[in-house]
C-alpha cells in the first residue's frame, strides 16, 4: 500500500483538493484519499459538478461513465476551470474529452490496475492532442506486455491481451488459499484487456476479451461501434453485443441504445444503422437495434456486455 500511495504522489505532485467519483471503500478511492492526506491536502467523495466547484475541487478521478453522469449537471462553461480530471477503466470517446476540456484545464487518462498498485501507464490529454487515444507509456516502476492467445509477445501494432506488473504488486488475494488464481501468477496481472502499442509504444486499450464478439467465426470489436454509437446525436449510451433469435437461436450481432432525455427515438433505428454502414465495413453493421431506458453497468460504471441480452429480455417481459 505504501509503494501505491508513494506512485500517486509521485505523479500527482501538486494534488490538493481529490474528489473521487468512484465507490466509497474501493481501493482507488481509499488510495486516492491517502494520498491526498499524504500530500496536506483534502478528499471529496461524489460531490455535485457545482460542489465541487465551490470547494476549489482541483482534481477529479473516475471513470468514463462516471464523468459523464458528473458532468450532466455543468451548465456553467465560463470561470475557472477545475485543474485535472483523470479517467481509468475503459477508453474516453472524442465527444466526451471534448466535453471535459470545456471544464477542466487538462485531462489525463490511465491504466492500471488494483492488483498492481493502480497506475501503469499515463498520458496527458490536451486541446492540441484531443484525439490521441492512447494511455501512455508504462511509467517507471511498471512493465507492460502485449500476448497472443499462447501466451508470447506480439509484435508492436498487433492485437493482443495485457498482462503488467509493478513495484506496487499484491502478492495475491486473501481467498486464494495458497493457489496462485489464473489472473495473477508468477508476478504478473493478466488483466484480460485486449489492446495493442502504437508506433510511439503507447498503450491503445480496444476493451475487454469479452469485447471482441465472435459471431459465426466473424470477430467484431464491440468497443469501436460503442464509441460511435455514442457520437450519434441523441444517444446517451450504446453497446454491441450478440443476439441470439428465441425462436430459431441464430445469433446476430446487435446494438442497444439508451435515447437522451428530449430526443426523438423515432426512425433511430435506422439512422443507427446508417452510421454504422458509413463508417466500418458490412460485419460491424447491427442487425438488429434495441432502445433500452439504460444497459447494465458494474458498480463502476463499466459496461457488463454480457448482461445486455438478459437485460432487454427481462424488460419485455415485464
Amino acid at each position: 500500500m505504501h509503494m501505491a500511495i508513494s506512485s500517486r504522489v509521485t505523479v500527482f505532485p501538486d494534488i490538493h483538493t481529490v474528489m473521487t467519483l468512484t465507490p466509497s471503500g474501493s481501493l482507488a478511492s481509499n488510495g486516492w484519499m491517502l494520498a491526498s492526506l499524504a500530500n496536506q491536502g483534502k478528499y471529496c467523495f461524489r460531490m455535485s459538478f457545482a460542489d465541487a466547484k465551490r470547494n476549489d475541487v482541483d482534481f477529479v478521478l473516475g471513470s468514463p461513465r462516471q464523468f459523464q453522469k458528473f458532468l450532466a449537471g455543468a451548465s456553467e462553461t465560463s470561470g475557472r476551470k477545475i485543474k485535472l480530471a483523470y479517467l481509468s477503466g475503459a477508453p474516453v470517446p472524442l465527444p466526451q474529452r471534448k466535453e471535459i476540456l470545456s471544464h477542466f484545464e487538462t485531462m489525463r487518462v490511465g491504466y492500471g490496475a488494483s492488483e498492481t498498485g493502480n497506475a501503469i501507464t499515463h498520458n496527458y490529454i490536451t486541446e492540441e492532442n484531443i484525439e490521441d487515444m492512447s494511455l501512455g507509456q508504462p511509467l517507471p516502476w511498471a512493465k507492460l506486455e502485449i500476448l497472443d492467445d499462447t501466451g508470447q509477445p506480439v509484435a508492436p501494432g498487433e492485437t493482443g491481451f495485457v498482462r503488467m506488473k509493478s513495484a506496487a504488486m499484491s502478492p495475491g488475494y486473501l481467498d486464494a488459499n495458497g493457489k496462485d488464481p489464473e489472473n495473477l501468477r508468477n508476478g504478473w496481472f493478466y488483466s484480460g484487456d485486449l489492446a495493442r502499442l502504437n508506433e510511439n509504444g503507447n498503450l491503445v486499450l480496444l476493451g475487454r476479451r469479452d469485447d471482441r464478439l465472435n459471431i459465426g467465426g466473424v470477430k467484431v470489436d464491440a468497443v469501436t461501434i460503442d464509441n460511435a454509437l455514442v457520437e450519434f446525436d441523441g444517444v446517451d449510451e450504446g453497446g454491441a453485443f450478440i443476439w441470439t433469435a428465441p425462436a430459431t437461436g441464430a445469433e446476430c450481432l446487435a446494438v442497444a441504445i439508451a435515447v437522451k432525455n428530449g430526443h426523438d427515438s423515432q426512425n433511430i433505428e435506422e439512422r443507427v444503422r446508417a452510421l454504422c454502414a458509413s463508417r466500418f465495413e458490412k460485419t460491424y453493421v447491427p442487425e438488429k437495434v434495441f432502445i433500452a431506458s439504460s444497459l447494465p453497468r458494474n458498480r463502476n460504471g463499466k459496461l457488463q456486455r454480457n448482461r445486455i441480452a438478459e437485460s432487454l429480455k427481462a424488460t419485455a417481459l415485464a
